[in-house]
């Protein structure tokens, strides 16, 4: 258990002081801007890394493969259940119904580590989407990614958001819930 983790996604990996590049690009998806994304890295790295082939992964694949648990569900009794079955000790003040800091800890704790060398993750929860377009389905998917290499996340991107009304009833929800 890495000392320190707080709420959001922060721990000795990830922090968020760190750099990181975001990625978009108005008119182009996650999936037009991972593989812009992935050309560009092909022409910084040389043979040595491990960029001759990206591997996508959804978030939900992710968590099942790696955690067992569908980090699409919303309910956090299932996410705390496979924090116990990884021994993964839970900070105290952990909300009780926002599944979003479980998801954080199991990602960090549980997955991250166990990731491929190279490796995108794409369709985050709706919830984790304050600039990404939401894709409708069972359940909506936010379209944005991180691109992780050897378990550390070094981009982002989405595709961006261009609704003005949804961006700002989003924005006044973050606002509320502050």
């Amino acid at each position: 258990f890495q000392q320190g983790f707080e709420f959001g996604h922060q721990g000795r990996r990830h922090n968020p002081e760190f750099t990181l590049l975001e990625w978009y690009r108005v008119g182009l998806d996650a999936p037009a801007l991972m593989a812009e994304l992935e050309a560009l890295l092909k022409s910084l790295f040389d043979d040595t890394r491990p960029v001759g082939g990206i591997q996508r992964l959804s978030y939900r694949e992710a968590f099942l493969q790696y955690a067992g648990v569908d980090g699409l569900d919303t309910a956090v009794d299932p996410l705390r259940r496979a924090l116990e079955a990884h021994a993964i000790p839970v900070p105290a003040g952990m909300p009780a119904a926002d599944p979003d800091p479980w998801r954080d800890l199991l990602l960090t704790q549980v997955i991250e580590p166990r990731l491929p060398p190279a490796v995108f993750l794409y369709d985050y929860p709706a919830s984790q989407a304050a600039l990404a377009r939401i894709r409708p389905g069972p359940p909506p998917v936010a379209e944005r990614f991180e691109l992780y290499l050897d378990g550390v996340e070094i981009a982002n991107g989405f595709h961006e958001l261009s609704d003005p009304v949804e961006q700002r009833r989003r924005f006044e929800a973050e606002n509320a819930a502050r």
